[in-house]
């Protein structure tokens, strides 16, 4: 399976968790899983500040959990997480391509 570096990075920063840079998606989610199982239990006030830092849809979460209810609640959490930080590294990248078009363009 492919490995995503760009996205691990992400993960290793926003979460402050040790990661191998190129992981493939499913080892990334496994390791992202376990992690998030280690917050539910032993700090959950920390998990709920960075899935509110890195913008993860509140309501999404609510119904993602509900849908899976016979899924282990950490699987679905490292899903979302990833599927968050994935548009954010896609929008990034679209950001950069339309702003390097016109040189001498003003940016802010």
């Amino acid at each position: 399976m492919k490995s995503h570096p760009q996205l691990v990075l992400v993960i290793k920063k926003d979460w402050d968790i040790n990661l191998d840079d190129n992981l493939s998606l499913e080892e990334l989610h496994h390791r992202l899983a376990g992690y998030i199982n280690q917050l539910m239990v032993n700090d959950f006030s920390r998990l709920l500040n960075l899935l509110y830092r890195i913008d993860v849809n509140e309501e999404k979460l609510k119904t993602s959990l509900k849908e899976f209810y016979d899924k282990d609640a950490a699987d679905v959490i490292a899903t979302l997480v990833i599927e968050r930080q994935l548009q954010k590294i896609l929008l990034r990248e679209q950001y950069k391509a339309k702003g390097s078009g016109t040189p001498g363009e003003e940016r802010f």
